[in-house]
């Protein structure tokens, strides 16, 4: 067994440094003196300050602006003097220079004439104040108004009591122009039609060119090919003015076909009866509707179903630009125009398609009894 190790080296001496002592401070508290006012001795007067104001200093309450008198008044009340020039009162200026002794001719022109001239003073003969001219004002139209007790609406001879202006003249103002219907019918409907997205102004500005190539086209003639491809014309009779020309004449465009009486070479000085004149030529009178359940079955009979105007305006409308997307025109506007020259010239596919819709009409008005047996009353 191994004997234990001891270990025999001199022990190192550990070095104790004490915590120097820091003596503190005295602080000696400072003593706030009061001074007396009178440092060399003499014995004068102090005024005491009077209980509820402040001590101020020598330039405390005291504005740059003030005027001479007004400051030296400030000073009088800090100082506790007294004696303090009146400010309400005024110094003539006569009276200054007679006490500072001014030469003539230092004094100007104007106060020269006003001591020369007799009774001249401080008197005036006219009043400088405008707040007292307008409460004097004020407090005599109050009395008036009390007097009468209520005021009186104006009266004008040509108005009548309580009108300012006169009723405008309304007999030559027609009916087409209302805000929202300044337009013509059957302009506004094919306007709506060319829509699209809801760009009404585009729309619109399509429309004008529309309107403008139907002006400036040829007058149409009979195309003797087919000749019963012709617009609603009564040749008989003289040129009719423009419609609505009396405010209070009968409106027979939203309500019923227009015929117009225009001689055909003077239809495209007139675009809107021209383009009216064109849509109502080959608006179909009816449409044939698929009736199931008549023939039995489940199979379904053609009828035909009446339309109104602006029904049938629409499906010749709807026709019209189905023909003019086939066209190779850039612009939808001479797309329209030109289509619309087409048909007034007889020389569109139109024409029979409107043809064969009333000859289904006419071949389908059986079944118009078959179908109202099978409804209930």
């Amino acid at each position: 067994m191994a004997s234990p190790r001891f270990l025999f080296r001199p022990v190192r001496e550990v070095a104790f440094r004490p915590r120097p002592q820091v003596s503190k401070r005295k602080i000696t508290p400072i003593v706030q003196t009061r001074f007396a006012s009178n440092v060399s001795g003499n014995d004068q007067k102090v005024t005491p300050i009077p209980e509820g104001e402040k001590p101020q200093g020598p330039n405390e309450g005291v504005s740059h602006s003030m005027h001479v008198s007004e400051e030296q008044k400030a000073y009088d009340k800090i100082q506790g003097n007294e004696t303090s020039p009146d400010v309400n009162q005024g110094t003539p200026v006569q009276e200054i220079l007679q006490r500072d002794n001014v030469s003539p001719d230092k004094v100007p022109q104007v106060m020269k004439d006003e001591m020369q001239s007799p009774g001249s003073g401080q008197k005036r003969s006219y009043s400088t104040s405008a707040r007292r001219l307008a409460t004097a004002e004020m407090v005599q139209s109050q009395s008036q108004i009390s007097e009468n007790g209520l005021i009186q609406g104006m009266e004008y001879p040509d108005a009548g009591p309580g009108h300012k202006f006169p009723l405008p003249d309304v007999s030559d103002v027609s009916r087409l122009d209302h805000l929202k219907r300044r337009y013509d019918p059957v302009v506004e409907q094919v306007t709506k039609s060319i829509m699209r997205d809801g760009k009404l102004s585009i729309a619109q500005k399509n429309m004008s060119t529309i309107l403008s190539i139907l002006r400036t086209a040829p007058p149409p003639q009979i195309n003797p090919a087919f000749p019963g491809r012709t617009l609603l014309i009564s040749d008989s009779g003289t040129p009719t003015p423009p419609p609505n020309a009396n405010p209070f004449a009968p409106v027979p465009a939203p309500n019923e076909t227009q015929i117009t009486s225009l001689p055909r070479s003077t239809l495209p000085l007139h675009p809107i009866e021209y383009l009216t004149t064109i849509i109502d030529s080959i608006a179909p009178l009816v449409k044939i509707r698929q009736q199931k359940g008549l023939a039995g079955g489940g199979a379904s009979l053609p009828i035909p179903v009446p339309l109104g105007v602006r029904q049938r305006r629409r499906q010749a409308i709807q026709w019209i630009l189905a023909a003019a997307d086939g066209r190779k025109e850039v612009n939808l506007a001479e797309r329209v125009a030109k289509t619309l020259v087409d048909i007034a010239e007889g020389k569109s596919s139109i024409w029979e398609r409107r043809s064969m819709v009333h000859r289904l009409g006419v071949s389908a008005r059986s079944n118009v009894r078959s179908g109202n047996k099978g409804r209930r009353r």
